[in-house]
């Protein structure tokens, strides 16, 4: 049965890619015996399982598995799986609804439980199974046949994802309590809950190791002298010839490593600040955060040309921001006020209006998709969600499903720190995600999520956008843009190929 639902994206998104860009840290197949892929891990235990099904077959029975009691599916220690940044893919399959967890994670302190409802919906558990996050009901899991199931943690978020359709995205702050954490299982040792069912294909990924990152720190200066070792650098910075664009760094930050790159191939030069090695850069880093108030930040840090810019959601357009004005980001009006003011945000005039609908149409018409249209109504929709967003603080979030504010248009929002987005910023943002979708098949890489801005920007039956934007104190922007009709509907093409 399909199900017509609308998708709903934030920007924000758009760096928290899938499980399987980190190195691939154990792989078991679960086909014929416990054994992980590459022999470099040790096999899975498996106590009363029987390998049946395509897969190993669980019990459901909870007991004592020292004297072999009860069924039980578990890893051993996986020493170099790192519990702040990591991904897990699962198949699994079940019989019946019931409430039982899928898997584990964290003998001593249950770090994180997924859980399979009887309603058919999924929940995930963690830090002690202290916080309880449902996912979104409107994707169910079904019984007797596979089940994909994914989770990817990093920056203190969660998400996670059955058969590639996303349904759950939640900040999460993971508190592992020590080696005894990194481990999987299929029983929560708490109160003798226990998975019933097949599992298979089970994926654990994970950051580069250290001394895989210096390998690629290495190779990258052999080909460009704009990126250094940091390791063999006395003082931990990247002496290069555009000192005024500076990035502070961390040796865990995936983000961090895709920035580098990205300035490296498109040449722009800068200086690496490396807070790990170096007291000094981390001290510097601080300082400036703290004299603006920010206690928490997610990597990349950037000063540049005098500017700091921090919690940068939209990395992607930011990067392409340096690249298009070729290492210059344009600086935040000095009116922070708080409001929807002219000078900062006037996504209804008729000059910006024509920008966003000229943006959309160029990408549509790349694809012989018929132009849209602006409508002032959605444009007046769009500004009382970014108004109510800016009242949070420019907080990301999407219209929900019911209630006051209750969402009935398609729906894409962009967020900015440290910059004015011009509507070709947001779109071409957006835009930039056609990278992950096949235009013959006209599906995206691992389900919808890696390329739904795109979709609705260029979803043939949506003719009407309207955006607008809110500037807050902090200098940061967001922008919501809704379309009608909406696009992204679960088991629609995006358009018909001429």
């Amino acid at each position: 049965m399909k199900k017509n639902w609308i998708i709903c994206l934030c920007l924000f998104f758009f760096f928290s890619a899938n499980a399987q860009e980190r190195d691939l840290l154990a792989h078991f197949p679960l086909q014929s015996d416990g054994n992980e892929a590459s022999g470099k891990i040790e096999p899975l235990t498996l106590i009363n399982i029987s390998l049946k099904g395509g897969g190993a077959y669980c019990q459901g029975v909870y007991g004592d598995y020292d004297n072999s009691e009860g069924n039980l599916i578990t890893t051993q220690n996986i020493n170099h799986w790192n519990l702040q940044n990591f991904g897990v893919m699962l198949s699994f399959k079940v019989k019946t609804y019931s409430t039982m967890p899928v898997f584990m994670i964290g003998y001593a302190y249950r770090l994180i439980g997924v859980y399979l409802m009887d309603n058919g919906t999924l929940e995930l558990r963690a830090n002690n199974m202290d916080i309880v996050l449902p996912a979104i009901s409107e994707v169910t899991y079904a019984t007797n046949r596979w089940q994909d199931l994914t989770i990817d943690y990093r920056d203190n978020r969660i998400m996670m994802f059955l058969n590639d359709q996303p349904i759950l995205d939640e900040v999460l702050e993971l508190k592992p309590d020590g080696l005894e954490d990194q481990n999987m299982s299929t029983a929560n040792f708490s109160n003798g809950e226990s998975f019933k069912g097949h599992w298979k294909n089970l994926q654990i990924y994970g950051e580069a190791s250290e001394e895989k990152n210096q390998e690629e720190q290495i190779e990258d200066s052999g080909n460009n002298e704009i990126i250094a070792d940091n390791n063999n650098n006395n003082n931990g910075n990247n002496v290069s010839n555009n000192p005024n664009l500076q990035i502070f760094t961390s040796k865990t930050c995936g983000r961090c490593r895709m920035s580098k790159q990205f300035l490296a191939s498109n040449n722009i030069a800068y200086t690496d600040l490396d807070v790990d090695n170096n007291e000094a850069n981390k001290n510097k880093m601080w300082n400036l955060l703290l004299a603006k108030g920010v206690n928490n930040v997610t990597f990349p840090v950037v000063i540049n040309n005098g500017e700091l810019f921090y919690n940068i959601a939209d990395l992607n357009g930011f990067l392409n921001n340096l690249k298009n004005k070729k290492g210059g980001v344009q600086n935040v009006n000095s009116n922070n006020n708080g409001g929807n003011t002219n000078n900062n945000s006037d996504a209804n005039t008729n000059t910006t209006a024509k920008e966003y609908v000229e943006r959309h149409n160029y990408w549509r018409s790349q694809l012989g998709i018929a132009p849209v249209k602006w409508s002032d109504e959605l444009a007046k929709y769009a500004q009382a969600w970014a108004n109510e967003l800016g009242r949070q603080n420019c907080k990301m979030e999407h219209r929900p499903r019911d209630g006051q504010w209750k969402q009935i248009y398609g729906e894409n929002i962009f967020w900015a720190s440290g910059f004015v987005p011009s509507p070709k910023d947001v779109v071409d943002s957006w835009a930039a995600e056609r990278k992950d979708y096949n235009h013959n098949t006209q599906e995206c890489k691992g389900g919808w999520y890696p390329c739904g801005h795109y979709t609705q920007v260029i979803w043939e039956k949506s003719t009407q956008i309207g955006c607008a934007s809110f500037k807050c104190k902090d200098g940061s922007v967001v922008v919501v843009c809704n379309y009608n009709p909406p696009g992204n509907y679960s088991g629609e093409k995006a358009y018909k190929k001429k």
